[in-house]
């Protein structure tokens, strides 16, 4: 069972899970994302704030896959 279990690589994280996680994040107005330095998130806020405006510059246009990408690039 325990072959099975790691050769399906049910261990290893869901690929774009991060940058998904992200993309929701970013949605948010610029003070909306600010809020979050009062929470659990707050030593990610940076990178939310530099991912915001990398996307401001870059624009969303072309669907969230091509945003997915934009914000793996970075990353």
């Amino acid at each position: 069972m325990a072959l099975t279990v790691f050769l399906i690589g049910i261990t290893r994280p869901y690929t774009w899970t991060d940058e998904g996680v992200t993309y929701i994040t970013v949605h948010r107005t610029w003070g909306q994302l600010v809020t979050l330095w009062h929470g659990s998130d707050a030593p990610l806020l940076p990178y939310y704030l530099v991912t915001k405006a990398w996307l401001d510059v870059w624009g969303w246009i072309g669907g969230p896959g091509v945003t997915l990408l934009r914000i793996r690039a970075l990353s």
